[in-house]
């Protein structure tokens, strides 16, 4: 009994011990790599898609590069999984960030936004108005007001600082007058000062009656002409005839020679007969019969 019982406790260590050494022989066996393998493989699939996931942040871009980021992913995640090596996986991830790269974030278009916005704003202000109509002096303020306006362009941080700063400039441009501006103005003043001048030229008190009714017409006359002037070269020779239309008669009747009168310039020119003196500064031009001029100081 005792030697059978031997015998069955040799067997069984026997082939525990050739268990032991199969065990062993296939863990350490360096040609089976077959699972550990597909082990690496998986795991780089599954970090390279989590690396994906995690690149960028979605709300760093605008509703329609949302959806191109959504679908870049979606086939960076398919290239992934269709790997058969783990350098194909990094191949795919990698080739996954390039596109994403690729597209815009909100920060990005806002910046070329700008970009843009201030260089139309800056040809904007080029062509705003012509230089040439503006004199010299003008001129320099012109360039000085468009240098400004662009320099506050490009310091504008927003499209809407752009169009503020535009808009200034505009503004100032257009309160710096064009030649036409100032000639016009030019213009006026010299009709306000004939007109002005034209009031004052004569004192009606020196006219008798009749003739304070013509000085009255003369001057209606002067001023609408003034009025209808287009340059001042036009108010000014208005005012020269005007000034030679004025005609008086002397309330002490001193002048000896009125008898002799045939007739007087009136009125741009127009013959007039009648007892009346052609007026030029307190001096006048007596046409006679005899066809010679002379020479009267009126005494009033």
């Amino acid at each position: 009994m005792k030697k059978f019982l031997s015998l069955v406790l040799a067997l069984i260590l026997v082939m525990s011990m050739v268990a032991g050494m199969v065990s062993c022989d296939t863990t350490d066996d360096p040609s089976d790599t077959t699972q550990t393998g597909i082990t690496e493989l998986e795991e780089a699939k599954t970090n390279a898609k989590s690396a994906l996931d995690s690149y960028v942040n979605a709300e760093d871009y605008r509703d329609s590069e949302k959806t191109l980021l959504e679908t870049t992913i979606a086939n960076g995640k398919t290239a992934i999984d269709s790997a058969t090596t783990t350098a194909d996986v990094t191949a795919a991830l990698n080739s996954a960030k390039a596109l994403i790269d690729a597209i815009k974030t909100d920060a990005v278009l806002t910046s070329e936004e700008l970009v843009a916005a201030k260089n139309t704003a800056k040809t904007v202000l080029d062509g705003y108005v012509s230089a040439e109509s503006y004199r010299e002096a003008q001129k320099a303020e012109l360039a000085t007001a468009i240098a400004n306006g662009k320099t506050a362009i490009d310091e504008s941080a927003d499209i809407t600082a752009v169009s503020t700063a535009l808009n200034n400039a505009k503004a100032a441009i257009d309160a710096i007058k064009t030649d036409a501006d100032l000639t016009s103005e030019e213009l006026l003043a010299a009709k306000n000062t004939a007109k002005a001048e034209l009031d004052v030229y004569v004192n009606s008190s020196d006219y008798r009656t009749e003739e304070q009714g013509l000085l009255a017409s003369a001057i209606a006359e002067g001023k609408n002409a003034i009025d209808s002037a287009t340059d001042i070269s036009a108010v000014n020779a208005v005012c020269s005839k005007t000034a030679d239309t004025f005609t008086v008669h002397c309330k002490t009747g001193s002048l000896c020679c009125r008898n002799h009168i045939v007739s007087f310039l009136f009125k741009f020119y127009e013959p007039v007969s009648g007892d009346s003196f052609y007026l030029r500064n307190d001096v006048i031009w007596i046409f006679l019969l005899d066809h010679s001029f002379q020479r009267f100081t009126i005494k009033h």
